[in-house]
């Protein structure tokens, strides 16, 4: 699943620092989640969640080619 996520940010022309920064984003809401901070929590896990969808929807910026091979 990470692999597939890295390489649809890749695809969808994001920098890879950008899923990097969702990922934390996830993890300090877990940690905020489980210290009792569950409005921030939830909050910060919808802002990321929904970022990424966002993005999982973007078209390829670089189409592949469908030239036939003669």
């Amino acid at each position: 699943m990470l692999a597939q996520s890295v390489r649809r940010f890749r695809d969808a022309g994001i920098h890879g620092g950008f899923f990097v920064g969702l990922q934390v984003l996830g993890i300090i809401a877990d940690i905020l989640m489980f210290s009792g901070i569950t409005g921030i929590a939830c909050v910060l896990s919808e802002i990321a969640g929904i970022a990424v969808f966002v993005i999982t929807l973007l078209p390829t910026k670089n189409p592949p080619i469908n030239d036939p091979i003669i």
